[in-house]
């Protein structure tokens, strides 16, 4: 970008009840690596952005139906649910999930009910044969 501010990164951070159970579900669980941790705040590195959890008071809203929607991209969504499966996290929308937009999915919600979508790239359609009515 050029111009009289560069941006270098972004990073989001969205509000949390646990910083321990998110440690673990974006660290341990999904293997991202933490970049940073104090001040009641975690920062992973994620791709080529980066995403934060800050701990919020009991008072603060957490994510409904209208929260935002984190999408992780991988090149094998089946092995990456299979991988889910074994540790227990349970899906929303489970595969085998297609809609012509955007290729093969499933979603999940980490420990404070953040939905993440799972798509694959870059062949949508490996892993998981198409479902009838698909969209």
């Amino acid at each position: 970008m050029t111009g009289p501010v560069e941006i270098e990164a972004l990073i989001i951070y969205l509000p949390v009840h646990d910083l321990e159970a998110t440690r673990d579900f974006y660290g341990r669980d999904l293997a991202l690596e933490l970049l940073r941790e104090g001040g009641g705040r975690l920062v992973f590195k994620i791709g080529g952005g980066h995403l934060g959890f800050q701990q919020c008071q009991d008072s603060n809203p957490l994510p409904g139906q209208a929260g935002p929607i984190l999408t992780l991209i991988s090149r094998n969504s089946a092995r990456f649910y299979q991988y889910l499966r074994r540790l227990g996290v349970e899906t929303e929308i489970p595969p085998p999930h297609y809609q012509r937009r955007i290729g093969v999915h499933f979603r999940i919600r980490d420990p404070d009910g953040y939905r993440l979508e799972v798509q694959q790239s870059p062949a949508p359609t490996i892993g998981f044969p198409k479902t009838d009515g698909a969209s």
